[in-house]
């Protein structure tokens, strides 16, 4: 009986062990797994802020791109009007010369002309 008793203290010591193992061991794969979601976090992290640098950096390119355009847009509707005002006054300079007694005071490249009538745009 003693040699039974001492047997289930044995067995009872072996099984505290076991849990204080499987403990031990739980806190240890938990650790690894909280370690390994920290290195991984801080890896979207890295990647996330090289991200938003490439995007900061294209957004900057583009607003300049688009700047230089507008420009760019601006001095060709420029050359486009003064174009058209030339081509008014080479128009009316040989209008002039074909008819010389004619008053071309009211032609304006500004006004359009409906059904013969001459109009502000």
């Amino acid at each position: 009986m003693i040699q039974s008793l001492a047997q289930k203290f044995s067995w009872l010591d072996i099984l505290v062990g076991l849990e204080q193992f499987f403990h031990c061991a739980r806190s240890r794969v938990d650790s690894a797994k909280l370690q390994r979601t920290l290195e991984d976090y801080a890896r979207h992290q890295d990647e996330h802020q090289a991200d938003k640098f490439v995007l900061e950096t294209t957004k900057s390119m583009l607003h300049r791109k688009v700047h230089t355009l507008d420009i760019a847009l601006e001095a060709t509707k420029d050359e486009i009007s003064q174009g058209f005002l030339d081509g008014f006054s080479v128009a009316l300079v040989q209008f002039q010369a074909i008819y010389p007694d004619l008053d071309t005071s009211s032609f304006d490249p500004f006004k359009i002309v409906m059904d013969g009538n001459i109009f502000n745009e």
